[in-house]
C-alpha cells in the first residue's frame, strides 16, 4: 500500500475554496434575507401565541400578550391572579421582532387580520392586548400584520404576513400576500 497519500494537497484545497467563493458570489444576491426574516418572525410569533395559550390552560389563569409596537416586541404576562396587572411573582417575557421586521398595514391591503396593523381593541396603556383564558379561548377575534420597510413603501408587498386569531378556540391562522391576495399558509 505504498504510494497512497492521505488528505488533500494545498492546491486541491485552494481550488475547492475558489469554487465555493464563485458560487457564493453568484448566489448571494439572489437570497432575500429580509423576506426570510419575515417568514422566521411569523413562525416565531405564532409559536409564541401558541405558548401563551398553552400556558393559560396549564396554569389555569389568564395570559396576556401585549403588542409593543414602539419597541418591536410581544410581551407575555402570566397573570396568576387575573387582575390584568403585573404583580410580584408574576412573570413577563419579551419576544423581540427581528431586525427589519415591523407591525405594518400601510402599503398592503387589509385582509384576514382586520383593518389595522394590530386589530385587538383592548389596550394596556398604548399597547394592544390579546388575552388567552384558561379554557384556551382568546379575549377577542383579531390579528396583526408583519412586514418590512419595503412592504410599507409598496416596493415589496410580498414581504407582508398576516396572523389572525379566532376568539372561541384561540386558534391562529397565518396568511401570505401573493399577487395582491391573502392566501392561508
Amino acid at each position: 500500500m505504498t504510494g497512497q497519500r492521505a488528505g488533500f494537497s494545498l492546491m486541491e484545497m485552494l481550488v475547492v475554496l475558489m469554487v465555493i467563493g464563485i458560487v457564493t458570489t453568484i448566489a448571494m444576491p439572489r437570497l432575500d434575507l429580509l423576506s426570510m426574516r419575515v417568514d422566521s418572525m411569523e413562525r416565531q410569533v405564532t409559536m409564541t401565541l401558541a405558548r401563551a395559550q398553552q400556558l393559560a390552560m396549564l396554569r389555569q389563569h389568564d395570559v396576556h400578550v401585549r403588542f409593543d409596537t414602539a419597541g418591536g416586541a410581544l410581551v407575555l404576562h402570566a397573570d396568576a391572579d387575573n387582575d390584568g396587572e403585573v404583580d410580584g411573582g408574576e412573570t413577563e417575557s419579551r419576544v423581540e421582532l427581528e431586525k427589519g421586521v415591523l407591525f405594518v398595514l400601510e402599503g398592503v391591503p387589509a385582509g384576514p387580520a382586520g383593518a389595522e396593523a394590530i386589530s385587538f381593541s383592548r389596550m394596556h396603556g398604548t399597547q394592544p392586548v390579546l388575552t388567552y383564558h384558561r379554557s384556551g379561548s382568546a379575549s377577542e377575534a383579531g390579528g396583526f400584520y408583519l412586514g418590512t420597510h419595503r412592504s410599507v413603501a409598496g416596493d415589496e408587498p410580498g414581504d407582508a404576513r398576516a396572523v389572525a386569531v379566532d376568539r372561541a378556540t384561540g386558534r391562529v391562522r397565518r396568511f401570505n400576500l401573493k399577487a395582491g391576495s391573502w392566501v392561508q399558509s
